[in-house]
């Protein structure tokens, strides 16, 4: 075979053989990840309907500490959560369908401008402004609801060897 059609040949296959051998599938990385319970819990009111999601924590004075409020949403889309009404300052953790926190976001009181989650989320926790910080509570944790609380799990990538 001629050098000039032989080499080019050659390095596309060395450069296909190297992108394929090198990704994993998003299935393969997520079936090596353990879940370790972390030491921290929230007491939740659960807003379920759509009147109880506007209302929130609209007019109240405090928190008790580790208490906060459990959004479930019919749709797991991008969600926006104001502070119409609301004078307690607040973060909200923005939670997919399989429990992943996938944003964490401070809030102001009164504040009408919205605020967004990052990804689509299906739940939403509100929690004291700074909780999840002072819990480290962190994007990629999982947040699971178990009648009024929720228990926070981290995961770590188990390797084999």
């Amino acid at each position: 075979m001629n050098r000039m059609v032989f080499f080019p040949f050659l390095a596309i296959f060395i450069l296909l053989f190297t992108v394929s051998c090198g990704k994993k599938s998003p299935q393969k990385e997520n079936e090596n990840i353990v879940w370790t319970k972390l030491p921290i819990e929230a007491t939740v009111e659960i807003a379920r309907t759509p009147e109880e999601r506007a209302k929130g924590l609209k007019f109240r004075e405090y928190l008790k500490k580790d208490c906060g409020m459990y959004f479930i949403i019919e749709k797991e889309e991008v969600q926006s959560f104001w502070m119409k009404d609301t004078r307690i300052p607040l973060s909200i953790a923005f939670i997919n369908s399989e429990n992943i926190i996938v944003s964490i976001k401070d809030m102001r009181p009164y504040d009408t401008s919205g605020t967004s989650s990052d990804f689509p989320a299906k739940y939403a926790l509100e929690m004291e402004r700074g909780w999840f910080r002072e819990n480290d509570i962190i994007v990629g944790d999982k947040a699971v609801l178990e009648g009024e609380k929720v228990f926070f799990y981290r995961g770590y990538h188990q390797h084999h060897d």
